[in-house]
């Protein structure tokens, strides 16, 4: 996966939690940058102030690295999925199919993000 270096810089910075939630609300958006000392406690207070003294102040465009819409997607799939949403609501909810977000949900299964269905242990009774 093709990340900007400025992006890999800030997540060493800031850490990888604040970085995906910066590229969450302004990936792929123009940001802009303050010419004065960001407040800690500010929404993504870390992030802009390694911006303002890195790349200078001003208007950036954040590089949608690796927060695309398909990612997006998933990622929304998988919080939905984790709060306990059927299949059927998460696709209403996300205008997609009900194949797509099934598929998801094995993905994610196969990769240990969900816990795997319980399996059936009872014996089959008959010979």
């Amino acid at each position: 996966m093709d990340v900007p270096d400025q992006l890999a810089e800030l997540e060493a910075a800031i850490g990888h939690p604040a970085l995906v939630a910066f590229l969450l609300e302004w990936g792929g958006h123009e940001v802009c940058i303050p010419s004065r000392p960001v407040k800690p406690g500010t929404p993504h207070a870390a992030a802009l102030e390694w911006l303002r003294r890195e790349v200078g102040f001003g208007k950036w465009m954040v590089p949608r690295g690796p927060v695309n819409d398909r990612t997006r997607a998933a990622w929304e799939t998988l919080r939905r999925v984790r709060a306990g949403q059927s299949i059927k609501d998460i696709a209403r909810a996300q205008n997609c199919h009900t194949r797509t977000v099934s598929n998801r949900k094995t993905k994610f299964t196969r990769l240990g993000l969900l816990d795997p269905a319980p399996q059936d242990t009872t014996k089959d009774k008959h010979p």
